[in-house]
């Protein structure tokens, strides 16, 4: 997986590049509700990652 870099002078890889999409609508998460819901995502994740 690739993330674009914080330095948008930073080059990007040439398969990135080619292949690569930008969201059209590309949602944020309220960092009350990251700090809220945080533990009970994880556990979440992990149930379902680590059957």
């Amino acid at each position: 997986m690739f993330v674009y870099p914080a330095n948008p002078d930073a080059p990007l890889p040439d398969l990135f590049v080619q292949f690569g999409q930008t969201p059209e609508a590309p949602v944020s998460i309220d960092a009350a509700a990251i700090e809220a819901n945080r533990e009970q995502w994880i556990r979440a994740w992990s149930d379902v990652m680590l059957r």
